[in-house]
């Protein structure tokens, strides 16, 4: 195991912002819980894979946050009742507070001790939270997650896996639901609705209790060094002047998949998601061509000069072709995201790869192609690799 420094959290923050193209990579609730571990002088430990024993118990931390609906007149204020004044106060000091009190209550409502904490996603707000947890309780946290990016499916929704039937959550205002007996999608529902009555604040959530022996079937394996890794050489080449996408692109590794000016961004929000398109007018040796990408929340969909491209669950990144900054779509403390703010912005479009394990369940890309579906495009994934043509060769 080796323990992890609040730099490194943050490297593993800056690398996933890319990799997940949802949130920023300053988001706030996670640098929240990183400066409450450095004030306490408390470090996350790492542990790798091949180091946890097949019976080793493991369970997913994460929190459920953003989202929301137009409520009906009253009807909030009805479901907050005495906490209204709280919800609009929206003090985050009670976020590491909630999340803190996962395991303790997961523990004693399973009767046993978890192993290994596991992140939802890849993704600088979901990420931190088991880094969070691992040092708060002494306990590792895994070197890998069930996606890769942040995205859904997600590997564990496919992979036929065994869960113990327990899962708990706690709301922002300290109330603590446990789910003994549910079926997995069932207990999701049940959480899905304490999040709807707390005002889509956010729900602090210790899920997916099982074995690493099940776990094997569904994790991308080194995710979190990975993420770290990256982060540290765009840090590295932003301080040295050395050029930031270069840096990412040798070390992720990703494949250049267009450059070029931003014309159009369109941004809307439907039952509480975002989707819309960023719309990319070529240059430099792109010159002449368009691209598209349409996304739905981090999900992402790209067209080459009309005809598709690249999906699900492999990545399309878009970033700042100066900094590598990742150009986010979800909204984060005093920034929104609004239609036409990336306008006019120089881009690189970067193509990441998907792990292999989504290659290797059965019914995983069938999984991708229905979610392809069910927003509406005639669009079925096809493996990045099989995508590159010769002259989009990855910086070595």
């Amino acid at each position: 195991m080796n323990e992890i420094s609040t730099q490194q959290m943050k490297d593993y923050m800056l690398g996933s912002s890319i990799f997940a193209q949802g949130q920023p990579e300053n988001f706030y609730k996670s640098l929240i819980l990183i400066e409450d571990l450095t004030n306490r002088r408390l470090k996350p430990k790492l542990i790798a894979p091949e180091d946890l024993a097949d019976n080793a118990l493991v369970c997913q931390v994460w929190q459920r946050a953003g989202g929301g609906h137009e409520y009906d007149r009253g009807e909030l204020n009805r479901f907050l009742g005495p906490f209204k004044e709280a919800h609009e106060r929206r003090d985050w000091g009670c976020y590491g507070k909630f999340l803190g009190k996962l395991i303790p209550e997961l523990s004693q409502a399973l009767g046993q001790q978890i192993s290994a904490y596991l992140a939802y996603c890849t993704s600088s707000s979901q990420g931190i939270v088991p880094m969070y947890i691992s040092a708060l309780e002494g306990k590792p946290f895994l070197d890998g997650d069930c996606c890769g990016t942040a995205m859904i499916p997600h590997l564990d929704q496919v992979a036929n896996m065994e869960y113990l039937p327990i899962e708990v959550g706690i709301s922002p205002y300290g109330e603590i639901v446990t789910i003994k007996g549910a079926p997995p999608m069932r207990a999701r529902l049940i959480l899905e609705n304490i999040h709807h009555i707390s005002g889509y604040w956010f729900v602090a959530c210790a899920t997916g209790v099982a074995t690493w022996k099940e776990y094997r079937k569904a994790v991308v394996k080194r995710q979190a060094s990975r993420m770290m890794k990256v982060g540290a050489a765009v840090r590295e080449a932003r301080s040295a002047r050395r050029d930031p996408v270069k840096a990412f692109m040798s070390t992720a590794p990703a494949y250049k998949l267009f450059e070029g000016r931003v014309e159009s961004f369109t941004h809307q929000k439907t039952g509480g998601r975002v989707h819309g398109d960023f719309n990319i007018e070529g240059i430099g040796e792109f010159s002449g061509h368009k691209f598209r990408v349409w996304y739905f929340m981090e999900n992402r969909i790209s067209w080459f000069d009309g005809k598709p491209y690249v999906t699900i669950p492999d990545i399309n990144a878009i970033v700042d072709r100066d900094t590598c900054e990742c150009l986010s779509v979800l909204d984060h403390d005093g920034l929104r995201i609004v239609e036409g703010m990336y306008t006019g912005r120089n881009v690189i479009v970067l193509g990441i790869a998907a792990d292999e394990k989504w290659y290797e369940h059965e019914g995983a890309i069938g999984a991708v192609n229905s979610q392809l579906k069910s927003y509406g495009f005639n669009v079925r994934h096809r493996p990045l690799k099989e995508i590159i043509s010769p002259w989009r060769k990855r910086v070595e």
